[in-house]
């Protein structure tokens, strides 16, 4: 049986993922070697940290997190700098922070999924708009331009 991971250290491994992300080549994409597209590496550092904080809460559920990761990190640096990260991060811290004796942390990522909801989905939707990222284009089924039907599953 795993254990419940304490706050403080979701939240670290949160903004180190997202920090080293950064050290990453990617073509075309922000990283420590090259910037561009209107944003700088001091955006992306901004936004681990508060993608860390909303990520490692207890008291909020899963899709507010990601919508306040979101947002926040829009109004601070202007632009959507960690929507992927966040979306990828958030399962994951939850399942981290799942009450001991719930299981394994695989287990707990099992159930936090299982139990994704409508309401996620509306946050998560909000939070997609929010960051409008570059491609998104449109769709006739589960538009993030409407409100979800379905749960993000």
């Amino acid at each position: 049986m795993g254990g419940s991971i304490p706050e403080e250290n979701v939240r670290e491994a949160i903004q180190q993922a997202c920090l080293t992300e950064l050290e990453a080549l990617k073509p075309g994409n922000v990283h420590v070697h090259a910037e561009g597209h209107g944003m700088t590496v001091g955006h992306f550092r901004a936004s681990a940290a508060i993608a860390a904080e909303h990520l490692s809460r207890r008291d909020t559920s899963l899709g507010e997190k990601i919508l306040g990761a979101v947002e926040c990190s829009v109004v601070e640096v202007g632009c959507n700098t960690n929507l992927g990260i966040v979306l990828l991060c958030a399962p994951l811290a939850e399942a981290a922070l799942a009450a001991e004796g719930e299981g394994t942390l695989r287990e707990r990522l099992a159930r936090v999924l299982r139990n994704l909801n409508i309401e996620d989905a509306s946050y998560v939707y909000e939070a997609i708009r929010m960051a409008s990222p570059g491609g998104l284009g449109d769709s006739d089924e589960h538009d993030v331009a409407d409100e979800p039907t379905v749960d993000l599953r």
